[in-house]
């Protein structure tokens, strides 16, 4: 009776590891940033950034992306201003829903101090 027990259970491990690779919801990652996130180069223009080679590993793992918030000119007070506002709930939830977030803003404040 012991041998059948565990020759079950042996069995029923990697069927429950079947059933949860197949029944997983899709995440999300939500990418908050500035020109650098966009993908914006030293010459002005844009290419592929460092949130679309991330997103390309994530996609096999069953993740979706949400670049609502890549804004060339965001500044880090206008995110808190944009989180704290009443108005807008759409960051607030998105914020609580992200598996991952990534925020990469900032940087045309220190350009601005730098030039």
């Amino acid at each position: 009776m012991k041998k059948i027990l565990v020759i079950f259970f042996l069995a029923l491990i990697p069927l429950i590891f079947i059933y949860k690779e197949f029944t997983q919801k899709e995440k999300l990652y939500l990418a908050i940033g500035d020109a650098i996130a966009m993908g914006k180069t030293p010459f002005d223009t844009y290419n592929k950034s460092y949130i679309d080679y991330f997103y390309d590993y994530l996609k096999e793992k069953n993740y979706k992306i949400n670049k609502e918030y890549l804004k060339e000119d965001i500044r880090i007070i206008d995110l808190i201003k944009e989180i704290k506002s009443e108005k807008s709930n759409n960051l607030s939830q998105l914020i609580k829903e992200a598996e991952i977030i990534t925020i990469s803003i900032g940087s045309e404040e220190l350009f601005s101090k730098m030039r």
